[in-house]
């Protein structure tokens, strides 16, 4: 009798544990299936003929990128940190819009005293590594995702391309944090100050703006007011472009808040699940196969992108714990937000500092 009694204890515990198991694999399943989105043949087929590929440089090759927009224009790069190429790109572009549009003011999210000694190495002839080498330091504090070799690589091709421009023509760093004494960690409200005051003393018509990827929003969400969202309230004609990295691996620190492996590498960081889902992502995902790196153009005539919020709205299977739930004013559409996307999918995540 105790064998029979002891024998259904144990097929309850084991069930009790199967059904504990089964439960969070049950819950991300239905989460995936609700958040990635419906497919839709009119949007895949308009991401598909409204795009450019680049190779694994980033280089910026087509002329007709941007070939409708006027001087002066306010360009915004937004990227979720950490995954690789996004700083490649970084350079690549403000290389195009030097090229393009004269675009010499390059304004970064980082502290005034990091953008001193950014313009203090650009200035240095021979080349001073050990200034970029103190500046990454800095960078620990301020986005450690940032602290890769992707970072140091495009701070010497910018070095490098500046030796190519006339002194007068050089690229100028400005830091959009300002003192670091004196930050107080509201994000946005620091850069539209920071902006307010150091555009004042631009030379170029156009100008460069490097920041994380919710700050290129030109519309609020969750009652916030973006940087772009007041840039452009305040009459300025501004282009945002938005990161969207697929089945991409990322750099997430330990003690970001953030799971992470032993390496500090991980899929679980892409805005395509299991954690975070940008609404009908569904749609990029089958645009593009992977590995991929490309721009593409979402506010061209008649674009399926002017109506709704795809790409903007994010749900988070762990909100509950993250509160990463994004909501936008439900009156806008995706291009109220942001016109191109950069498109990483399928890329393995930068190689670390030693």
């Amino acid at each position: 009798m105790k064998s029979k009694g002891i024998k259904k204890i144990l097929i309850v515990i084991s069930s009790v544990f199967a059904v504990l198991l089964l439960v969070p694999i049950i819950y991300f399943m239905i989460c995936n299936w609700t958040y990635l989105g419906k497919a839709d043949d009119k949007k895949i087929s308009y991401i598909e003929q409204h795009q450019w590929r680049l190779d694994d440089d980033c280089v910026v090759k087509d002329s007709l990128l941007f070939a409708d927009v006027k001087v002066p224009t306010v360009f915004i790069l937004g990227e979720i940190h950490g995954f690789s190429r996004n700083q490649i790109f970084d350079a690549e572009l403000l290389k195009y819009l030097n090229k393009k549009f004269g675009v010499k003011d390059y304004f970064n999210e980082n502290f005034t005293e990091d953008a001193n000694q950014l313009n203090q190495f650009l200035e240095t002839s021979p080349m001073d590594v050990e200034i970029l080498k103190r500046t990454m330091e800095s960078l620990k504090e301020n986005i450690p995702q940032r602290y890769n070799y992707e970072y140091i690589t495009k701070w010497v091709d910018i070095y490098l391309y500046n030796q190519t421009l006339p002194e007068g023509n050089r690229i100028k760093i400005y830091g959009l944090l300002g003192n670091k004494a004196d930050y107080k960690g509201r994000r946005d409200s620091t850069m539209i100050a920071n902006y307010q005051l150091l555009s004042q003393t631009c030379d170029s018509a156009s100008v460069f703006c490097s920041t994380g990827q919710s700050h290129v929003f030109q519309a609020n969400y969750n009652g916030i007011q973006p940087f772009a969202a007041w840039i452009k309230a305040n009459k300025n004609h501004v282009l945002s472009i938005a990161h969207l990295a697929l089945d991409c691996y990322a750099y997430i620190p330990k003690g970001s808040g953030m799971p992470t492996p032993e390496d500090e590498m991980t899929e679980w960081a892409s805005i395509n699940g299991p954690i975070m889902y940008l609404h009908n992502v569904v749609n990029i995902d089958k645009a593009f196969e992977s590995p991929t790196i490309a721009i593409c153009k979402l506010d061209a005539k008649n674009s399926p992108f002017n109506q709704g919020l795809d790409f903007v709205k994010q749900h988070s299977s762990l909100s509950f714990l993250t509160g990463g739930n994004i909501e936008p004013d439900e009156s806008k559409a995706t291009t109220d937000y942001f016109q191109y996307v950069f498109v990483t999918k399928g890329l393995k995540g930068p190689k670390l500092m030693e």
